[in-house]
């Protein structure tokens, strides 16, 4: 008789070769984590420097650098946040920065912008409107308001022949700093009582653009640097229940942002 073949036993031990292969690759995995995490600076420099060369100036930012400085951790960068900016909006320096709207400067400081406003006061001290008109340095640049019953008869948009030479005063200031200026204009909610206007929205825009007229046609203000904004009954300043805070909604104002490029002419 032939006998029977034995049977083989199973390894038991055969996990352990994959468990092994899968330890091996973890460990392999975390190398290469680690290495990216140590990168050399030089080296990331030079590969940053090769890629500029092979793209040319697109894909550069403003300094010429492929990747923009400051911007990341590798390069050292700030982050979000920048321990150079204090809680009042400006640099070390005195300069302002741009706030979350994309406003801001770092050609012109706040110092200088309040320094025009003293100018501008003292252009008018003379005037009987010094204390109609307000002046304040804020975070997008000098506002300058002018309430509308001065500047306009109620429920009309034309400016008023006697308030032209305040705007005049004004036109001078716009013309001797070269940055963007926006023309808003504001009401109370009283609703307009007449045929030419549909809704305060309308005639707070009118009395905007008609400002803007007299400032291209008369003071020779270059109109690609105005931008008019109506806004009507929205945005009040004051309670509209009182005859003063409808007042003091009904409103013109003259805002010269802060702009990178901005320059002051003497």
């Amino acid at each position: 008789m032939m006998k029977k073949k034995k049977e083989k036993k199973e390894n038991g031990e055969r996990w352990l070769l994959t468990y092994s292969d899968l330890i091996t690759l973890l460990m392999i995995f975390f190398v290469v984590l680690y290495s990216i995490s140590n990168i050399n600076k030089d080296e990331y420099k030079q590969l940053a420097a090769s890629l500029e060369n092979a793209l040319g100036s697109s894909g550069t930012s403003a300094d010429g650098s492929v990747i923009p400085k400051g911007s990341g951790i590798l390069d050292g960068g700030t982050g979000l946040t920048s321990p150079e900016i204090q809680e009042n909006g400006e640099t070390d320096n005195g300069n302002s920065v741009q706030d979350n709207n994309g406003n801001g400067s770092d050609g012109i400081s706040k110092k200088e912008f309040t320094k025009l406003r003293t100018e501008l006061y003292n252009a008018i001290k003379d005037s009987d409107l010094k204390d109609e008109l307000k002046i304040t340095v804020e975070d997008k640049g000098m506002v300058i308001t002018l309430p509308n019953d001065i500047l306009f008869d109620s429920g009309e948009a034309e400016v008023r022949t006697e308030m032209k030479p305040i705007l005049d005063k004004v036109a001078q200031l716009i013309n001797r700093i070269d940055s963007p200026v926006q023309i808003e204009g504001y009401t109370d909610n009283v609703p307009v009582n007449n045929s030419k206007y549909k809704s305060n929205w309308q005639l707070s825009a009118e009395r905007a653009a008609n400002v803007v007229y007299y400032l291209v046609d008369n003071d020779s203000v270059k109109p690609e640097r105005l931008e008019v904004i109506a806004h009507g009954e929205n945005n009040p300043v004051a309670s509209n229940k009182t005859a003063k805070g409808r007042m003091r909604n009904r409103r013109i104002s003259i805002t010269i942002l802060y702009n990178e490029d901005t320059t002051v002419n003497p």
